[in-house]
């Protein structure tokens, strides 16, 4: 549901795509969503790192947190 409401407030197409581990060490930057905790930054997956702040991040979390709510 997080990254569902996330794509809803970019402004561009989102695509999510299935990830292998193989392939990891060729992307700049991972992150997790989830309702509790919105969008969190991934460090490490066995021996891939990243860094742990992405510009990237900073603007997933912002358009997350200015998504209003909805009473149920």
């Amino acid at each position: 549901m997080t990254m569902r409401l996330i794509s809803q407030a970019r402004d561009e197409d989102v695509a999510t795509t299935p990830m292998r581990l193989v392939n990891l060490p060729e992307v700049d930057a991972v992150f997790a969503t989830n309702a509790a905790v919105g969008v969190r930054l991934v460090s490490a997956v066995d021996e891939s790192q990243w860094p742990t702040e992405h510009p990237t991040l900073h603007i997933l979390r912002k358009q997350y947190t200015d998504i209003s709510p909805e009473r149920v």
